[in-house]
C-alpha cells in the first residue's frame, strides 16, 4: 500500500469514528464511582469484557492483589488564634491520623526554603509525591496545601512506583497530608503572617493489599500475528465523572469496535488493556503486568500508547503530549494533522 492509498484508508477509517457510541460509553463509564476494588470498578470491568467478546476479541480478566490506598475523610481544625473547622481531602498514602495530630502551622511559600522541622507545613500547590516527600524529609510533621479553585483536588503522595520492595518501603509516607481550596487556604495564610497559629489534622485512610481486576483484549493481527500495539488506560477513578479516565476508556471502546470491522485488514495486532490501582495505587496495575509479562512485552510489544482523560472542554495546548523519542515525530505530525 503506497503513500496516497494508506492516507485514503486512514480517512475512511477515522470517518467511521461515532460520536453517539463515544457518548453512550461515556454515559455508562462517568455514572459509575470507580475506585480501585470497588463495586463500580467491577461492573465497568464487566462492560468492557461484554462489549470486545461481542466484537470477537480474545478477553480475559485478571485478579491480582495491589496496595491500595483509598482516603476516607480530612478535616483541619484551628485551634488558635481562633476555632474553625476546615473540610479538605487527604491524598491517597497519606499517613492516618483518624484522632488527630496537633501542632504548630507554619507557613513556607512555595519554591522557599525554610525551617519546617517539628511543624505542620502550610504550601501553594498539589499534594504531590516528590513536593510531599521532601516536605517529610526536612522534618515536618503535617502537610497542608492550598490548591487553586474551590475544590482540593484529589492526589497521591506515595513516591514508590507501583508496589513497595524492601529497598523502597522507606520511601511510603509516614505523615499526614490534607488539601484546601484556594479560600480556606488564604485563611490559613492570613493567620500566619501574624503570630503563632496552632492546628489539629484529621486523616483517615484504607490503605490495604486489595483485589482488583486488570481487563486484556486482543485481535491479532494478520501478517505479524505476534506482534501487537499495546493500547491501554486506567479504569479506577477518583469518584464518578468522565475526565479521568472515562472519556478515554470511552475512546478504546470505540478503537476497538472500528478495529474489529477491519480485523482482515491488520498487518499486527492490537492488546487493549484496563487498568485498576493507578489512581489509587500508583500505577500498581501496569506496574504488575509489566512485571508479569515482562518478556511477552520485551519481544512482541512495538508501541506503547497511554490513554488518558481526552476531550476535556476547553483543551488548547497539546504542547505537553509525552513521548519517547522514537515516537515523537509520529505524535507530532499526528497532532498538527488533526488538532491543527
Amino acid at each position: 500500500m503506497d503513500q496516497s492509498e494508506r492516507e485514503k484508508k486512514e480517512l475512511q477509517v477515522v470517518g467511521e469514528i461515532s460520536g453517539e457510541q463515544l457518548m453512550e460509553h461515556t454515559a455508562f463509564l462517568s455514572a459509575e464511582d470507580r475506585e480501585s476494588g470497588s463495586p463500580g470498578e467491577a461492573r465497568a470491568v464487566r462492560y468492557f469484557r461484554d462489549f470486545m467478546e461481542n466484537l470477537g476479541f480474545e478477553t480475559e480478566i485478571l485478579e491480582i492483589e495491589n496496595l491500595i490506598s483509598l482516603p476516607i475523610r480530612a478535616s483541619l481544625r484551628v485551634l488558635s488564634p481562633e476555632g474553625r473547622e476546615l473540610v479538605g481531602l487527604t491524598p491517597s498514602f497519606s499517613a492516618s491520623v483518624p484522632d488527630g495530630l496537633e501542632g504548630e502551622l507554619v507557613y513556607l511559600p512555595r519554591g522557599s526554603q525554610g525551617n519546617v522541622a517539628g511543624k505542620i507545613v502550610l504550601s501553594e500547590g498539589l499534594a504531590a509525591p516528590l513536593p510531599s516527600y521532601e516536605m517529610e524529609r526536612r522534618g515536618a510533621i503535617g502537610q497542608v496545601w492550598i490548591n487553586w479553585g474551590e475544590l482540593p483536588i484529589n492526589c497521591i503522595v506515595n513516591t514508590i512506583w507501583g508496589h513497595p520492595t524492601p529497598e523502597t518501603a522507606r520511601r511510603l509516607p509516614k505523615t499526614p497530608v490534607i488539601s484546601l481550596n484556594e479560600s480556606d487556604g488564604a485563611y490559613l495564610r492570613s493567620f500566619c503572617s501574624k503570630g503563632l497559629v496552632k492546628v489539629r489534622l484529621f486523616t483517615e485512610l484504607k490503605t490495604d493489599f486489595t483485589k482488583v481486576p486488570l481487563a486484556l483484549a486482543e485481535v491479532k493481527g494478520v501478517t505479524e500475528p505476534d506482534k501487537f500495539v499495546l493500547f491501554n488506560g486506567h479504569i479506577d477513578s477518583w469518584h464518578r465523572g468522565a475526565s479521568d479516565n472515562g472519556t478515554a476508556n470511552a475512546c478504546m471502546l470505540e478503537t476497538a469496535r472500528i478495529l474489529a470491522k477491519h480485523r482482515g485488514e491488520l498487518r499486527r495486532g492490537v492488546r487493549f488493556a484496563w487498568w485498576s490501582g493507578h489512581s489509587q495505587g500508583r500505577y500498581s496495575g501496569s506496574t504488575w503486568y509489566a512485571d508479569h509479562y515482562w518478556d511477552d512485552l520485551y519481544r512482541h510489544a512495538i508501541v506503547h500508547l497511554n490513554v488518558d482523560s481526552l476531550g476535556c472542554q476547553g483543551a488548547t495546548d497539546y504542547s505537553e503530549v509525552e513521548c519517547t523519542a522514537e515516537m515523537y515525530e509520529l505524535g507530532k505530525a499526528v497532532i498538527e494533522k488533526y488538532i491543527g
